[in-house]
């Protein structure tokens, strides 16, 4: 019963089991992708919006640059000096560097203001000492920039134009100011108020604040942030060891051409947005044009997000639905299995009457506290096992009554064999003394026949030995009589050893022992050649070719004969055959089937002859053939 309940819930947990699990798979792969797609979406956006607060911080320096090229001191202090009106170009030169210091301080990303004129001197330069402190650089320390290249190509600049130099390191006196900084220089040129250039305004921004609090501003866990020049030299690296790679900065050679295949640092260079999966990790790549007037003044900003972080949430969601999953399984199992077990228990108590019953206990009675079909089959179990007493009871009856009848018919034919044996064994007594009382004086009347004729031939004539002849013959067909007699009593009695034997050998022997009848009677004969080898004792089948042989002779007269065996099947088909018998060794029936073929001699055809065919002890047969039927 235990297997019903294990069908039962095989059935159950494929019933439902399979398509929660089934689902659970739709619904993890759809997942697994949504979340993937969510993951690398907002992993883009991310990006996205760091680029964009990147252009912002631009577009506010922009802003900048333009108010103060166009501030009243800048343009008032600017026409002075085209007046060379040394008073009022201290006035304003005071109040623009108050203004320069205000503004520095205020924003906090200039390192440093300078208003440079058109020869190349600083004019008024304000460095920012501290986050939220700048000072006025004094006239004895103001230097002279006409040989920097950022002031060769601002002054060229038309109005409205602002240059933007490349992100590099800051230089005093031509040498990399140490520590490092970080400089994206701004400047615009400065016109007087009849449009004559006056020199350039030039804003020194500290690109440490663009690179650590715009680009890098939130730490994500499995994001690294790069920004590079559109050479491929690092300007923002996890690794600061790979930082300023630059022929014009520190000039290592550190460069994405290094670290990537050939194709996709080109893809990443391009100038286009993208993203890319690249060995273990998802790469998205923005440009930052930080130029309005020159599209190839541009950043790229890189950032890349390891591969397990995309698939960590995936991960999690897997382990939560493999546990719901596992949960809802253990909970259909063990309502599954208690189930089972209400519906098999009735069942059990149904196999436990069958076996019960079985070992031949027909009290025995069910009790199932159930309804329905398995009610209904303990109610007709019951019903059952009543007939079942109720039929083993008239069949005990009849068994003992029929114990009786055959224990008396046993005794009446155990009776009647022994009367049977005892008549067979005073007929064989009797004619074992008639057969031998019959020979004792056929053998005297053989031995006076044979003396006579030894000592009287030469008296008696043709007829008195004609006389003898017949006594001679006579006494021989009195004794082949008795053998037939003493033969008939052996039925059943001899033993047969079976084997193969050669039919053609047997057939040779008998021939030679009927060779003076043969010859006497003039009969032809002749005997198959390659006659089959025959499972059977040789003896008897020497006295079945005799027999037949013999019966042939006496009856054919002087004509034919011919020998022949073959093979033939169990049942052969209504046919004269003279013998057959069978064979069942080696595993198979076998047959033979010998026949003598006679000619001339016949029955005549008389009606009054057909009634007497298939009596025992009778034969017919013309004149002068004799017989004794058996």
């Amino acid at each position: 019963m235990y297997k019903i309940r294990d069908k039962i819930l095989v059935i159950f947990l494929s019933v439902i089991i399979m398509p929660i699990i089934i689902i659970s798979a739709f619904f993890a792969l759809h997942t697994t992708k949504s979340l993937k797609q969510d993951k690398i979406e907002s992993f883009q956006q991310i990006t996205k919006n760091k680029a964009e607060k990147a252009v912002y911080f631009i577009n506010s320096i922009e802003k900048d640059i333009r108010s103060l090229s166009n501030n009243p001191f800048l343009l008032n202090m600017v026409d002075a000096i085209a007046r060379e009106d040394t008073e009022q170009i201290n006035h304003y030169k005071s109040e623009v560097e108050v203004w320069f210091k205000t503004i520095s301080e205020g924003r906090g990303i200039y390192d440093q203001i300078r208003y440079i004129d058109e020869f190349g001197l600083e004019i008024v330069r304000v460095d920012l000492l501290y986050r939220d402190y700048a000072d006025i650089v004094p006239p004895e320390e103001l230097q002279g920039k006409s040989h920097r290249y950022y002031f060769k190509e601002a002054v060229k600049l038309n109005e409205g134009e602002i240059y933007v130099s490349k992100l590099d390191l800051n230089r005093e006196h031509g040498e990399i100011e140490s520590p490092h900084k970080q400089i994206l220089r701004y400047a615009v040129p400065v016109f007087d108020r009849e449009k004559q250039k006056r020199g350039i305004l030039v804003l020194n921004v500290l690109a440490d604040f663009l690179l650590k609090n715009v680009l890098t501003q939130n730490f994500i866990k499995g994001v690294d942030s790069y920004l590079l020049d559109k050479d491929g030299f690092y300007l923002l690296h996890p690794d600061v060891s790979k930082l300023w790679g630059g022929l014009s900065d520190l000039n290592i050679g550190e460069n994405l051409k290094n670290d990537l295949p050939e194709e996709v640092a080109s893809l990443i260079l391009s100038g286009n947005s993208g993203n890319k999966l690249i060995n273990k990790n998802f790469f998205n790549f923005i440009p930052i044009h930080f130029a309005p007037s020159d599209d190839e003044g541009y950043w790229i900003f890189v950032e890349s997000l390891d591969k397990s972080m995309v698939y960590y949430p995936i991960y999690t969601f897997y382990k939560i639905l493999g546990f719901l999953v596992l949960l809802m399984i253990v909970g259909v199992v063990a309502a599954t299995f208690i189930i089972s077990k209400r519906l098999t228990r009735p069942l059990n108590e149904l196999v436990k009457g069958a076996t019960v019953v079985a070992e031949g206990n027909l009290d025995y009675h069910i009790n199932v506290e159930s309804s329905g079909e398995i009610a209904f089959l303990a109610f007709s179990f019951n019903k059952m096992v009543y007939k079942l007493g109720k039929a083993r009871k008239q069949l005990q009856r009849y068994v003992d009554n029929l114990e009786q009848k055959i224990e008396d018919r046993t005794k009446e034919l155990q009776e009647g064999k022994e009367n049977i044996e005892k008549i067979n064994s005073e007929l064989e007594d009797f004619i074992y003394i008639v057969s031998h009382d019959l020979k004792e004086p056929l053998f005297a009347i053989e031995g006076y026949t044979s003396r006579l004729c030894k000592v009287y031939k030469d008296v008696l004539d043709d007829k008195g030995r004609q006389f003898i002849t017949r006594i001679k013959v006579n006494t021989e067909r009195m004794n082949q009589k008795i053998r037939e007699v003493m033969e008939v009593l052996k039925a059943g009695k001899i033993e047969y050893n079976l084997r193969d034997n050669d039919s053609g050998a047997i057939v040779k022997y008998v021939v030679n022992t009927l060779q003076n009848r043969i010859l006497e009677n003039k009969i032809k004969l002749s005997v198959q050649d390659n006659l089959p080898t025959v499972f059977c004792d040789r003896e008897r089948m020497k006295d079945v070719f005799s027999n037949l042989l013999t019966n042939a002779i006496k009856f054919i007269g002087n004509g034919d004969l011919s020998v022949s065996l073959t093979k033939s099947p169990i049942n052969p088909p209504l046919s004269p055959p003279l013998l057959s018998c069978e064979s069942k060794k080696r595993g198979g029936v076998r047959g033979i089937k010998g026949e003598l073929m006679e000619i001339k001699i016949g029955c005549e055809k008389n009606a009054d002859y057909y009634k007497f065919f298939f009596r025992r002890y009778w034969y017919w047969h013309p004149e002068g053939i004799s017989g004794s039927g058996f």
